[in-house]
């Protein structure tokens, strides 16, 4: 339980830097630090890693626990499943507005990227180090 706890916090920390990367690195392109712009990177990076922390309660590890039952190991399934349920989130509630389909799309696989790598993280720690404690 102490693994999933950990893998859990990393996810969410995971969700935090890549949204502060992706935030951010336009500000760092164009060199516009307003205070504005500063100020919805903050609100962005607070928002993601709030959602991305209740999608790891509520998606990352009923899913670790019923696989773990199952016997699967695999990180498909974990990948697959923050994939889908983020850009899910995003296709459903539109976070970002309702812009045009292609900006849409765009946006879902940036979001769909971040939970996929949110999912890997948890994946690396809950399952991937469990297996490697075990064999040594």
């Amino acid at each position: 339980m102490k693994r999933i706890f950990i893998a859990a916090l990393l996810s969410i920390s995971s969700v935090m830097l890549s949204t502060t990367v992706l935030s951010l690195a336009p500000m760092l392109i164009g060199g516009d630090f307003s205070d504005t712009s500063l100020e919805v990177s903050i609100v962005f990076i607070y928002v993601a890693t709030t959602i991305g922390g209740l999608g790891v309660l509520l998606v990352a590890i009923p899913l670790h626990l019923f696989l773990q039952y199952k016997n699967i190991s695999s990180v498909k399934p974990y990948v697959i499943t923050g994939l889908i349920a983020s850009m899910g989130f995003g296709f459903i509630f539109k976070p970002f507005g309702n812009d045009d389909f292609l900006t849409l799309i765009q946006q879902l696989l940036i979001v769909g990227t971040v939970g996929a790598v949110c999912a890997l993280v948890f994946w690396y720690v809950a399952v991937k180090g469990e297996a490697n404690k075990v064999s040594c």
